[in-house]
């Protein structure tokens, strides 16, 4: 993953945070080297001119991605498998600290 907001050292356990408008839903078959993840659509809603995906990883973890009603034409279903990128500046990195 890259990000260009902050460095660590390589091996620090981080927390990564993305906007869920920040993020890009794509058909599953989008190829890129780095800042994409793959899931499931698990579930979909239109929410106030917005459409919210639950998107299940593939490590298990879910996440949302949002995006306006109006370029949400083709919205995947439950079940599709989609790819999920951002940009390098919506990358948010943080150290992980245990016992806070």
């Amino acid at each position: 993953m890259r990000t260009k907001r902050r460095l660590l050292a390589e091996g620090t356990s981080v927390d990564v945070v993305i906007r869920a408008e920040d993020a890009d839903l794509q058909a599953s078959d989008v190829k890129a080297s780095h800042n994409r993840l793959h899931g499931t659509i698990k579930e979909r809603m239109y929410l106030l001119g917005f459409v919210k995906c639950l998107v299940e990883l593939e490590n298990g973890k879910e996440i949302v991605v949002e995006r306006p009603l109006a370029t949400a034409g083709g919205d995947p279903k439950p079940g599709d498998a989609v790819s999920i990128g951002f940009s390098e500046e919506d990358v948010y990195v943080f150290e992980r600290r245990v016992g806070l």
